[in-house]
């Protein structure tokens, strides 16, 4: 019996008092507990980002306060710079009707999307191929991801953990669906029309990056035939393509110009233009893998020991999960706008076929107990003890250290604790700098002086330059205007490297 085979009969024996159900339910728990305590006990030290959290914190405040559920708006007006439609924007807008504090209902769905994905991934292989170990090394391999769980990942209100989620869902239903036969067959083309139709209400066209994907599996896999002369296969596309058309043909009745704008933002505008000046070449997504998503990416090397295997579930699953995330990646490649956190929905599809050819070669290889418990530990244990370090407490410390984050809901809550915050206010900002065109844009500043302002304080908002006029209490966290604004000040409340607070007479 193979050495990976007699530890786990071994480690069977020392456990039998516990059921494989309360195992398994022991592993989702922790899966819970891992996930939301790392990335929400301390969620509120990482400032509201810029890009493109702020924006999006904006668009669901607004919509929270009345402009309309369809149409999501920016500063009052229509908003065709981000036209994406909008569910993150009502997971996020109904969490603050309901009364979360405005931060939290911001990055919760990010959160719950990530737990999600975590324990879907852990039952695909799980389930799927009754490996339970090779289902841990998937969900280890995951979250220790840098770009998976970093800044416009996991720990921020951005897309892509949503996007993720539900590609992941479609992919793997379209996976159990080509491996069960009748009812079972249809519950999990069902399962995978919702995903798609979810994904597309996330990011737009993004969403179905993944069919690009599951197009590339079925042609390297030639299971092509077989879903052309399936008849449910066409009726699920035809099902998915209308309901998601609808909504783009009803929000254009209804904001005129929108399907104009997300041609040019969402598909000319990113895929054959540069955007803001990010694009790193041909290879950047690929170099991105290994430099952030270790060590899953070395681990992906060993996949030939997999698809050599007589296991035709493991080869299956391995190979629509390496096919469908590397056909992801090269159609990202080709596009001439690239950004790092693209690369999140393909991170739990490789997590899944990197943990699945790692065991397979951990077998083969028939490695003895000291040698799987020293890869345990160097490869598993630590990569995720150093993932959750930074992820809960590295990350905000130094986001908060960094001069150019403006943290304009530290600043009211600290005027508010010295009870400050209920006369009058002018903050001193002159927006970020960026390569886009914007004058004075600040979201984050908006979106708390908005919220300070639903509670009763009267916040205005002015240029440097217009300061030396202005008395009272005055109030920046813009960089570039901080050491000017200390010359003023004749009284000073807050003075720390990121924002100061004081009265000028």
């Amino acid at each position: 019996m193979r050495a990976l085979d007699s530890n786990q009969e071994r480690w069977r024996a020392n456990t039998w008092v516990l059921s494989p159900a309360l195992i398994d339910a022991g592993c989702i728990a922790g899966i819970i507990l891992l996930t939301l305590t790392t990335l929400l006990w301390n969620y509120q030290a990482l400032p509201l980002q810029y890009w493109d959290e702020s924006r999006n914190a904006n668009n669901a405040l607004e919509m929270m306060l009345g402009s309309g559920w369809l149409v999501p708006a920016y500063d009052g007006q229509i908003d065709h710079w981000n036209t994406k439609p909008p569910l993150l924007i009502w997971l996020m807008a109904g969490l603050m009707k309901l009364g979360f504090t405005p931060l939290l209902a911001v990055r919760l769905p990010s959160a719950i999307a990530v737990c999600l994905t975590l324990i879907l991934v852990w039952a695909a292989v799980r389930y799927g191929l009754r490996d339970r170990f090779a289902a841990i090394v998937a969900v280890v391999l995951l979250f220790s991801s840098k770009v998976y769980t970093g800044i416009h990942g996991a720990h921020t209100g951005d897309y892509d953990t949503l996007l993720a989620l539900f590609t992941t869902g479609y992919i793997l239903s379209v996976w159990q669906a080509l491996i069960t036969q009748h009812a079972q067959k249809n519950c999990w083309i069902l399962c995978a029309v919702i995903c798609l139709v979810l994904a597309v209400m996330t990011k737009g066209p993004a969403g179905v990056f993944g069919v690009i994907g599951l197009c590339l599996f079925l042609v390297m896999t030639g299971q092509w035939p077989g879903i052309v002369k399936d008849w449910r296969w066409w009726l699920a596309g035809v099902v998915a393509v209308s309901v998601c058309m609808s909504y783009y043909i009803t929000r254009e009745s209804y904001d005129p110009g929108y399907l104009n704008a997300v041609w040019i933002n969402e598909i000319t505008g990113r895929y054959s233009e540069t955007s803001e000046e990010h694009y790193y070449g041909s290879w950047f997504y690929l170099s991105t893998l290994f430099k952030q998503f270790e060590p899953g990416a070395l681990f992906l090397l060993l996949i030939g020991v997999s698809l050599s295997g007589s296991d035709i579930a493991r080869k299956r699953l391995i190979q629509v999960t390496f096919f469908s995330g590397a056909g992801i990646v090269i159609l990202l490649s080709t596009a001439k706008t690239q950004l790092y956190w693209y690369l999140i929905p393909v991170i739990p599809l490789l997590s899944i076929a990197a943990a699945i050819a790692v065991v397979d070669t951990i077998q083969k290889f028939r490695l003895q107990r000291i040698a799987i418990g020293m890869f345990c530990i160097l490869f598993l244990a630590l990569p995720l003890s150093i993932s959750v370090y930074k992820t809960a407490i590295s990350l905000p410390a130094k986001a908060q250290q960094k001069a150019r984050i403006s943290q304009y809901g530290m600043l009211f809550d600290e005027l508010r604790r010295k009870g400050n915050i209920q006369g009058s206010i002018t903050v001193i900002d002159d927006g970020i700098d960026n390569t886009a065109g914007l004058v004075n844009y600040n979201p984050e500043l908006k979106f708390y002086a908005r919220l300070e302002q639903q509670k009763g304080s009267a916040i205005r908002i002015e240029k440097l330059a217009d300061a030396t006029a202005i008395n009272g209490l005055l109030a920046s966290c813009d960089y570039k205007n901080t050491k000017a604004l200390r010359g003023m000040l004749n009284q000073m409340l807050i003075d720390h490297h990121v924002c100061v607070a004081g009265y000028k007479d």
